[in-house]
């Protein structure tokens, strides 16, 4: 059997890895994810306990830390304190 590495591919499209941003983390109404250059993003989800962490997610499908509401920004910025 022929095994190939799916790690880079999203919906059986290929994505780039600068692309992608990973999950580190998450709070009772959302996933918060790291870029390669350090960047925060999140996704508000009803189910954040299904993205396991490392789980990978195009960056456009996404929103950056500084577009958060300020509550949510604030919870965020507390994980990331706390050291995730």
């Amino acid at each position: 059997m022929i095994e190939e590495n799916l790690s880079n591919y999203k919906d059986g499209q290929a994505a780039n890895e600068p692309d992608l941003a990973t999950v580190i983390g998450a709070l009772d109404d959302a996933v918060i994810f790291q870029d390669d250059s350090n960047a925060i993003l999140f996704l508000t989800v009803d189910d954040p306990a299904a993205f396991e962490i490392g789980t990978v997610e195009l960056k456009e499908d996404l929103t950056p830390l500084e577009n958060a509401g300020e509550p949510l920004k604030k919870e965020i910025e507390s994980f990331l304190e706390r050291g995730k």
